[in-house]
C-alpha cells in the first residue's frame, strides 16, 4: 500500500494559516453548542456517543483541573470554560507533551521542514489567496464560479448556526436554555467578525423567540456591521477583550506568545499583535 509519501511529490499542496491568537481563541467553549466538525449533525440515536466526545470529555476535564470551585453543573456540562483556563491548558500541555491535537502549534502539525508547499496562504486573505491558486492550477471558470465568496460564507454561516439553536434543542436543554443559545450564537458570530462587536444581542432572558425572527436579526445585524474591513476591527476588538488583564494573567499571556512564536514567524503574523500586547512590555 502506498503512503503519503509516495504520493506527496504528485501533487501540489497548500497550507492556510491565520492569527494565532485567533486560532486559539476560536477554540474557546462558549462559542459552541455541542457542535460537530460534520457538516450533518448527530441525530437522537447517536447523541450520547456524540456527547461523550473527545472534545466534550476534555472541556470537563478543564473545569475540573484549573477550577477549585466549579460548581455542579459545570464539571456536570463542560460548556462553560473560560479562556484563561484554555490558555493554562495548552501551556502545560506543551509542558507535559500531552496537549489535544486540535491545539498542538501548526509546524508540528503541518511539518513545513518535511513537506514542500506549493502555496502558503492566510485566512484572512483567503479569498484572494484561493482565486490565486485556481488560477495557478489552471482550472476553468465554471469551477472557479463555484468558490463562495466572503458573503455567501458568512451567510451560510449564520443560518447554520442559527439551524442549530432551534433544530437541536433538545441535544442542550440540560445544560443552557434557548435564551443562553442564542446568546451565545451571537458571541460567536462576533468572535468571528460577521457580527459588529458594537451591535448588542437584542433579546432579554425569559423572550420567546421564532427561527425565522432570530435568523432575520442575525441577518439585520450582519448588514449593519459595515464592511469588511470595519467587521475585522470588530473581531480583534473581541481578541483583545478575551486577552484582557483581567482574563489572562501576564505570566500566562508570555508562556503563550512563546508557543506560538515559531507559527506566527512561519506565517508572517507579528508573535505580539498590538491589540493584545499594548499593556505589557514584551520580551
Amino acid at each position: 500500500m502506498r503512503t503519503f509519501a509516495d504520493y506527496k511529490e504528485e501533487f501540489q499542496k497548500m497550507n492556510m494559516g491565520r492569527l494565532m491568537e485567533n486560532n486559539v481563541l476560536s477554540s474557546v467553549s462558549k462559542g459552541d453548542l455541542y457542535e460537530t466538525k460534520d457538516r450533518e449533525k448527530p441525530p437522537e440515536a447517536e447523541y450520547r456517543q456524540h456527547a461523550h466526545s473527545s472534545s466534550d470529555h476534555l472541556r470537563k476535564a478543564i473545569i475540573e483541573k484549573y477550577r477549585p470551585n466549579a460548581d455542579a453543573k459545570s464539571l456536570r456540562c463542560g460548556n462553560n470554560v473560560r479562556f484563561s483556563e484554555l490558555v493554562k491548558y495548552i501551556i502545560d500541555g506543551v509542558k507535559s507533551g500531552q496537549l489535544n491535537e486540535h491545539f498542538t502549534p501548526y509546524h508540528e502539525n503541518c511539518l513545513p521542514c518535511e513537506i514542500k508547499y506549493d502555496f502558503i496562504g492566510k485566512i484572512e486573505t483567503h479569498a484572494n489567496d484561493m482565486e490565486y491558486i485556481w488560477k495557478m492550477a489552471n482550472e476553468t471558470k465554471e469551477i472557479f464560479g463555484h468558490l463562495p465568496d466572503l458573503h455567501g460564507a458568512s451567510m451560510a454561516n449564520i443560518n447554520e448556526k442559527v439551524d442549530f439553536v432551534y433544530r437541536y434543542k433538545h441535544l442542550y436543554s440540560k445544560c443552557t436554555n434557548s435564551f443562553e443559545a442564542m446568546q451565545i450564537t451571537w458571541e460567536t458570530l462576533q468572535m468571528r467578525g460577521i457580527i459588529g462587536k458594537n451591535i448588542s444581542f437584542p433579546y432579554n432572558n425569559g423572550d420567546e423567540v421564532k427561527k425565522e425572527i432570530f435568523r432575520d436579526k442575525v441577518h439585520e445585524a450582519y448588514r449593519n456591521s459595515g464592511r469588511k474591513e470595519f467587521r475585522r476591527q470588530h473581531r480583534d476588538a473581541v481578541l483583545s477583550d478575551f486577552y484582557r488583564p483581567m482574563e489572562v494573567p501576564m505570566e500566562d499571556l508570555l508562556q503563550l506568545q512563546d508557543i506560538l512564536r515559531t507559527d506566527c514567524e512561519m506565517f508572517g503574523y507579528d508573535p505580539a499583535p498590538k491589540q493584545i500586547f499594548d499593556r505589557i512590555v514584551t520580551r
